[in-house]
Order: structure tokens, then C-alpha cells, then sequence
């Protein structure tokens, strides 16, 4: 059993790494990411929110035989940043995409895996490149209260198996870069074990007082959720 700070790493839901993203390289990969054409976006209607692939395979739900995409060509101070994030806590890059959220838009209810994983430890990264940190929330065990989650950095690990949400309440679109599958607990480098256990307790944030029952009904179903390219018929 793979542990952080004393506990089953499975039951972790999210935790603050301590890495900042200084503003000069924000402001850098923004202006790359918004200048790109709209018909490299995806419509996500099972999250509700816009998905561009940066990392990943010739479809964009492959995740064998990935690799630099079209898009991330035209995005090179967003693969720097990309390397810089990944290099230290992992082996390989896993498929990335980059999610945009609308002003006032709000995300469906959901989870970022599939049904085998969810009790399974599957490594996720995000890091914040535009909104706010205060804006993410998960679904309480009563299956009705939303609880929010403390995020102290741009970057943070975050479980994909725990029901989540968020709002945008920023006044400009939210983007927000995410790393996950296929990672497994193979492609840890030990640095990322000994990043969690140095953090403080208030930045870790376990699964104790989320659902952790029914979350099926919060996996994307194939045949109902599909990815729609802007500017498609």
C-alpha cells in the first residue's frame, strides 16, 4: 500500500505542492493558448466546459501512443512549463489538455476516471493558469453539500476518483492545465512522495467527509458524452 503522511495515498484527494507559476509565464501561455484557432477546441458537455489537447494520441480520448499535438506546436512557452512540472514528480508525461471554463459557468458534477479506477490510486495534476484558487468543490457523503477544497499553489495533486465541481467567479475565463491518466503509481519519481510528506497539514486534503459510494453515475458515459469540435456541424 502506497502511503503519504502516514495514510493510504488512495484516500487523498487533493494536496497544494508549494509551486507557484510566476506571472511573466502565465501571462506567456495564456497569449499562446488564446490565440489559437477556435476549431482546435472541444465542446466537453460531460463537464460542461471547453478541452484542448495538448499531449496526447491522433483522437483526442487516446491515451496510447501520445505525443505532442498541433496545437502545443504553436504553444512553446506552454511546453516548457509543461516539462517543468512534470520532470520533477514523474517518469513520462501522461495525455495533457487544457480546460477553459466560462465566466459564471459551472461545472457538471463529475469524476475523472473510469469505473475500475475509481478505488484505485491514479496520480492527477492540474495546475491553475487564470481564476481563482477558491472555486473548486466536492460532493459531501450526504450526496448533497458541496465542500470546498484549500488550495495554496497553482500547482496541486488531485484524485480524479472523488465526485467534484467548480464555478468560475473570476471576471475572464478560467484555464487550467491537467495531467493525469494513463499514470499509475509506476510512474512515480520519489520526489513527489517527498514533496507531500514535507507538507503541512492544512495542505493536504483527505477523503474522509466526501461521497465515497454511488460514483458511477458520475463517470462519463461514452455513448451519452461526447466531445464536439468547434465549428462542426
Amino acid at each position: 500500500m502506497l502511503q503519504a503522511k502516514g495514510r493510504d495515498i488512495k484516500h487523498l484527494a487533493l494536496a497544494s505542492l508549494g509551486l507557484d507559476i510566476n506571472s511573466e509565464q502565465k501571462v506567456k501561455c495564456l497569449q499562446e493558448l488564446k490565440s489559437l484557432d477556435i476549431s482546435e477546441w472541444y465542446r466537453c458537455e460531460f463537464r460542461h466546459c471547453d478541452l484542448l489537447l495538448i499531449y496526447g494520441g491522433d483522437r483526442v480520448l487516446e491515451k496510447t501512443n501520445i505525443s505532442w499535438t498541433p496545437s502545443a506546436e504553436r504553444c512553446p512557452a506552454l511546453r516548457v512549463l509543461i516539462e517543468e512540472i512534470v520532470s520533477p514528480y514523474f517518469h513520462v508525461k501522461p495525455r495533457i489538455i487544457v480546460l477553459r471554463t466560462k465566466q459564471k459557468e459551472q461545472l457538471n458534477w463529475h469524476v475523472d476516471c473510469n469505473h475500475e479506477e475509481l478505488d484505485e490510486f491514479r496520480p492527477k495534476l492540474r495546475c491553475l493558469l487564470s481564476g481563482q484558487r477558491d472555486d473548486l468543490f466536492y460532493l459531501a457523503k450526504n450526496g448533497v453539500d458541496k465542500i470546498y477544497a484549500p488550495i495554496f499553489s497553482d500547482v496541486y495533486y488531485m484524485s480524479g476518483a472523488y465526485v467534484h465541481s467548480l464555478k468560475n467567479e473570476s471576471m475572464d475565463e478560467r484555464y487550467v492545465l491537467c495531467f493525469g491518466s494513463p499514470w499509475t503509481e509506476k510512474d512515480l519519481k520519489p520526489y513527489f512522495l517527498e514533496t507531500l510528506n514535507k507538507l503541512d497539514s492544512s495542505h493536504v486534503f483527505w477523503s474522509d467527509e466526501l461521497l465515497s459510494t454511488n460514483r458511477k453515475r458520475y463517470v462519463r458515459d461514452p455513448s451519452r458524452h461526447g466531445l464536439n469540435p468547434y465549428g462542426t456541424p
